[in-house]
């Protein structure tokens, strides 16, 4: 009995370091890119768009499910996305482990004039925009996102802009179309000289 005891505990053991090697792994590929989001901003003098923000989300979310919710596994993601220069108002990770972005939304008003905006609340972004168009505004749609993505979003559909971030509801309405079309939301593509909608 005692051998099996003590193969089993031997067998736990190797399951732990294991897990252990793994999360220490996926650690080092968050910092890495973390340096590399940072450096990124420095080169392109703005904040970071949002491909390579979802990449780097991404590994966050595999440390912090590696983890299971341990606090300092959480704490030190928080850390990672600070070193990468990513600000509050654009990502947040709560004391949960659970990241809060940055959201671009379509909001529509009853003339059917879309607002194309960004928040990391939409809610209560839509609240305050209720009081001040005085009246409710339709939630068509959201995806994440940063400050960028809305901007490149509003590049898009600069010949359907009426005025400030509010634009004729056609060309917006076959966008979301297209974005819903695309599973992973990936809707925007760059290239060194345009951005365009991939078809």
């Amino acid at each position: 009995m005692n051998e099996l005891l003590l193969i089993e505990k031997l067998n736990i053991s190797i399951s732990v370091n294991e897990a252990y090697e793994n999360l220490i792994g996926l650690l080092h590929k968050a910092c890495q890119k973390a340096i590399n989001v940072k450096g990124r901003q420095f080169l392109a003098g703005m904040l970071v768009d949002y491909f390579w923000l979802d990449d780097f989300l991404d590994s966050l979310n595999l440390c912090m499910l590696g983890a299971a919710g341990d606090s300092k596994i959480i704490e030190m993601c928080q850390i990672f996305l600070d070193v990468a220069g990513i600000q509050k108002s654009e990502c947040f990770i709560d004391s949960t482990g659970v990241i809060n972005r940055r959201k671009v939304y379509f909001a529509q008003k009853s003339d059917g004039k879309i607002k194309i905006g960004s928040s990391i609340n939409v809610e209560e972004r839509l609240s305050q925009l209720k009081t001040g168009a005085g009246e409710n505004l339709v939630l068509l749609y959201q995806i994440d996102g940063s400050t960028v993505r809305e901007k490149l979003i509003h590049e898009i559909l600069k010949d359907a802009r009426v005025h400030g971030e509010w634009f004729s509801p056609g060309p917006v309405l076959e966008f979301i179309a297209k974005s819903k079309s695309i599973k992973d939301g990936g809707i925007l593509s760059e290239s060194e000289n345009s951005i365009s909608l991939i078809h």
